[in-house]
C-alpha cells in the first residue's frame, strides 16, 4: 500500500459582496430594457454582476449597467441583480424592478434622441480619460451612447459614463457623445470637452484600498494600478466606480 500525506488547506474567501442597490431603468424600447445600479463592495473585490429577468439569469456583466434585449413589446418584466466575487460568492438580490417595454412602433420611429448635455471629465490619467454626461430623452427610448474622440467613434455604452483608454501622456484630446435609439436614430453631438492627459507617471503604489477601512480626506491608497486621494470621509466607496468620483481623486497610474 502507498502512503499519502494529507495537508490541511487554507480556508478561502467566503464573504459575499454587498447587495447592489438603486436598480433602475435608463431606457426602454419595444424589445429591450436598459438597466443601471449602484456598485457593490467586497472584501477582495467584485468581479461581476448577474442580471435576472423574472428569476432567470440572462447575463453577467462587469460594469454597473446593461441592456436586456429580445423582449416582447408592451410586456411587463421584473429585473434583479446580484454581485459576485472571484471566489464565486454571490450577494443577495437587489431591489426588484418591474419594467414594461414600449409598444411596437411598427418600424416607423424616425425621431432622434435629444443631444446629451453636460459632458465633462471627472478624472484622467496619463493613458485614459473618464467622461460623464446627462442622459438624453427619446420618444421611444435611448438604447446607448456613442463616444467620440475627435471624429472617431471609440465606444458605445448603455450608461451615462465611459472611460477612454489607450491614450498618450501629456496629450490634448477632444471628446463628444451622441445618443441613439433602437431604430438607429442618432442625436446631434453633445458639447465638446477638451482634456489633456497627465504626464507619464511611475514609482511605487501606496497601500491598497480596503472596503472595510474608514478613510478621511487626505488619505492615499492604490486601486487597480492607480493612486487615489480621499476628498471626503468614506467606508466602502470603490475608488474607480463612477458613484465614488466625488469621494476619491484619481492621481494617475502608479
Amino acid at each position: 500500500m502507498r502512503a499519502y500525506e494529507l495537508t490541511a488547506g487554507t480556508p478561502g474567501d467566503t464573504q459575499a459582496p454587498t447587495v447592489p442597490d438603486g436598480l433602475r431603468s435608463t431606457g426602454t424600447t419595444a424589445s429591450s430594457v436598459s438597466l443601471a445600479w449602484n456598485a457593490s463592495s467586497d472584501d477582495t473585490g467584485v468581479t461581476g454582476y448577474d442580471v435576472y429577468r423574472d428569476g432567470t439569469k440572462v447575463s453577467t456583466v462587469t460594469g454597473t449597467s446593461t441592456t436586456v434585449s429580445g423582449l416582447s413589446a408592451s410586456t411587463s418584466y421584473s429585473f434583479t441583480v446580484r454581485a459576485r466575487d472571484a471566489a464565486g460568492n454571490v450577494s443577495a438580490a437587489s431591489n426588484t424592478l418591474p419594467v414594461t417595454t414600449s409598444a411596437d412602433s411598427g418600424g416607423t420611429d424616425t425621431q432622434a434622441p435629444s443631444a446629451p448635455s453636460g459632458l465633462y471629465s471627472p478624472s484622467k490619467t496619463s493613458s485614459s480619460v473618464s467622461l460623464a454626461w446627462n442622459a438624453s430623452s427619446d420618444n421611444v427610448g435611448v438604447t446607448g451612447y456613442d463616444v467620440y474622440r475627435g471624429t472617431t467613434k471609440v465606444s458605445t455604452v448603455t450608461g451615462t459614463s465611459a472611460t477612454v483608454s489607450g491614450l498618450s501622456a501629456s496629450t490634448a484630446y477632444s471628446f463628444t457623445v451622441k445618443a441613439r435609439d433602437a431604430a438607429g436614430n442618432v442625436s446631434a453631438s453633445s458639447n465638446s470637452v477638451s482634456v489633456t492627459t497627465d504626464a507619464a507617471g511611475g514609482g511605487t503604489c501606496p497601500t491598497a484600498w480596503s472596503s472595510t477601512q474608514s478613510y478621511v480626506p487626505g488619505d492615499v491608497v492604490s486601486y487597480a494600478g492607480h493612486k487615489y486621494t480621499a476628498t471626503y470621509y468614506s467606508t466602502g466607496a470603490v475608488p474607480n466606480d463612477p458613484t465614488s468620483w466625488a469621494v476619491w481623486r484619481d492621481d494617475g497610474a502608479c
